[in-house]
This record gives structure tokens, sequence and C-alpha cells, in this order.
């Protein structure tokens, strides 16, 4: 006996068992989602009424048992445990956990084709920096007694770049391309300074509406959380890390070589993603703060994460501008790894003038992180 959706929506409606059922399945109309593995929404709702229908068949009980709904309440639930990631994702055909598959050109899968790994697609960008308008807003923030550092402030910009050059959030896996869901800058801070200190890997999430203040104070709690503690709590890969080591060669060679099957088809279980430097969209490292200039370190092939940036010690430097004037300025060297295939030269160098955009605008960290630029201004 065919069901149809008005059916249905009458039935839902005055029972709250099925109500709550819909509703938590992202079938009601209150909270529709995205269907994107099904052929449009009504032939979703269509195929789980006949499920329905299947287990009402199977527990000898007519459909009319929909009625009936103390009946019907532990096949309903077993169905919706199965059925709601189905239900509610937003992964189409070919996606990860963590990121979608992008459309590529012919050049550059062929580019994948003929280098695989991340390693072998490694290139170098060496660039100096002007901070002369950073270094002033920074000096008048902690006028006012904010706590913002310029790592901070790297940290915001590169963000916001990454949200106004999105290929830069994109990375290669299994000779496919993908666009991280979210952009997490990540980096690596000392438990203390010592040459015997642990090191805790630390992504920080940038989200939409982040700006300068909400990710310095997540940065400053995280750290001080690492470093204000006797013993400290790791999670995730920090954890993992530390378990793997204690193993014997025998067991952990070739577990370690599963692992990494695992993270090259996206299969890499949840705990060992998490606080993983390696599955974020840029690694940083601010070399500066031990006196130290910028090097060039190289990505890997394990991971997700197609760039890393070294910035180096801020000095002054004497600059000739376009119309010949010498003045100092604050310069700082920044040291920057790209995964060749996620984007092309011309697309590179169009972010570098974004972040620099961002150091001489510094009052636009304030602002979201997705807010937008003008391209056609940055030249």
């Amino acid at each position: 006996m065919e069901i149809s959706w008005q059916l249905w929506k009458i039935k839902y409606q005055k029972t709250p068992i099925l109500r709550g059922f819909v509703i938590l399945s992202g079938a009601g109309e209150e909270n529709r989602t995205p269907v994107s593995s099904l052929e449009g929404y009504y032939s979703t709702i269509k195929l789980h009424l006949q499920v329905i229908k299947i287990i009402a068949h199977f527990s000898k009980k007519t459909i009319k048992s929909l009625n009936n709904h103390k009946i019907m309440i532990p096949f309903i639930c077993i169905y919706v445990s199965i059925s709601k990631e189905i239900l509610m994702a937003k992964r189409k055909w070919g996606d990860r956990k963590d990121a979608h598959r992008v459309k590529m050109t012919g050049m550059a899968q062929i580019s994948i084709d003929l280098k695989p790994g991340r390693s072998v697609s490694d290139v170098y960008i060496c660039q100096k920096m002007d901070l002369t308008n950073l270094a002033k807003y920074i000096e008048k923030r902690k006028k006012k007694g904010d706590e913002i550092s310029y790592f901070h402030a790297f940290v915001t910009a590169i963000g916001k770049t990454i949200y106004n050059r999105p290929k830069l959030n994109y990375f290669v896996a299994n000779r496919h391309m993908y666009e991280h869901n979210d952009v997490v800058i990540s980096f690596v801070a000392k438990v203390s300074f010592t040459d015997k200190a642990e090191e805790m890997m630390i992504p920080v999430p940038i989200q939409p509406d982040a700006n300068i203040d909400s990710i310095a104070k997540y940065i400053k709690d995280k750290v001080s959380g690492y470093r204000n503690v006797k013993d400290v709590d790791k999670k995730g890969a920090n954890s993992a890390i530390d378990t793997l080591a204690k193993l014997p060669n025998f067991i952990r060679v070739p577990l370690v070589g599963y692992l990494k099957h695992l993270d090259k088809v996206g299969r890499l279980p949840k705990s060992l993603c998490e606080d993983n430097l390696y599955y974020s969209s840029m690694i940083v490292s601010n070399l500066g703060s031990i006196k130290c200039g910028a090097i060039h370190h190289n990505i890997t092939d394990f991971g997700a994460c197609s760039s890393l940036a070294t910035m180096g010690e801020i000095k002054d430097e004497e600059v000739i501008d376009e119309k010949g004037k010498k003045s100092v300025r604050k310069i700082c060297e920044f040291g920057i790894n790209l995964d060749e295939r996620i984007a092309d030269g011309y697309y590179f160098a169009k972010c570098v003038k974004v972040l620099q955009y961002f150091f001489d605008h510094p009052e636009l960290l304030e602002e979201r992180a997705d807010e937008k630029l003008e391209m056609d201004e940055i030249r």
C-alpha cells in the first residue's frame, strides 16, 4: 500500500513519537537538509517509508501498526540509528569525513599522476614581508592593555588569506583533490623552554566569525593549559604518539604502515586525527620568537596538509620604494612550502600579496575571518 507524503505528514504531526523520529532523522519540513546521494528530497522520504513498511512486515504487523506508536518504537529506534547518518549527511560520493572532493583540470590530474607524492611536489617561496604597519598596530593594542602578539596576527592573517584564497585549503589524497571542510592552522608548542621539554601539537580552528581577539584568546588558553600544569593531559594524536613509540619495532613498523594506508584512503580513526597538525590547512612556526631566521620545512605525504610556513626574526631594514625614496621598515622573512599540485604559480603569488595586504591593513584582522576582499585592489 502506497503512503503519500501528505499522509505521512499528517501521521507524524499527530503522533509525537513519529514526529520526533522525523525531526531527528532530518526528514521533517522544519529541518530539511540537502541529500546529494539520492534523487531529491521526496524520493528520500519515499525510500524511508518503504523501509519502515518492510520493518512492519517482518514484525508480522501491517502498515496500520504505524498508528500504534508503542509497537513501532523499538523498530523506529533501530532504523533511526541506521538511517540518520544517511539522511543528515551532506557528503557526496567520493567525499571524505574531513573534506569534500573538488573538480580538477586535466593538467592538475596528470600532474598528480606524474607526482603522486606530496613530498616530491614541494615548492618553496622565500618572501620578505613588510610588517611596519602591523608593528604600529600591535604597539597600539598593547598600550590599551591587550595581549596581542605577532604570532596571533600571523595566524589570523593566514586564516583570512585562506578564506579569500580557498585553494590554499586544498590537498591531494589517493590521486584525488579535496578541500578541507574547515580552516585550521596548527603549530607545535614546547611545554617549557628547555632542551628536554615535550612538544605538543596545537590546532587552531579559524571559525568564519573569528578575529584576532578570539584567536589570540584561544591560543593563549591552549598554550597556558599545557605549560601551567604539572602533568599534561594528552589527547588525540598527542597521546597516540606516545603509545605507538613504546611498541617494539616488529609491531610498531607494520602498524604505522597500516595507519599510513588508512590515511591515504581517508579512513584514519578520528581519535588519531584529533590534535594532529598534519590534518590542518597549514602548519606554522614562529622561529622569530627564538631569534632565528625563517627556514623551509618539508611537507609530508602523511596527512592532509599542503602548506607550511615559518616566520623569522623581525628586523629593521632600509628599503627603497617605487619612487626611489629610502626608509627603514620592519621586515620579516617568511619561508613557505607548498604542494604545487593544488594551484599554479600565479595563484600562489596572489596569495602572498593578499597576506601582505592584511599586514598593511592590520585593522582588518579585527573583522570576521571570512570577510572577502576585493581582489582588484590587490596587485
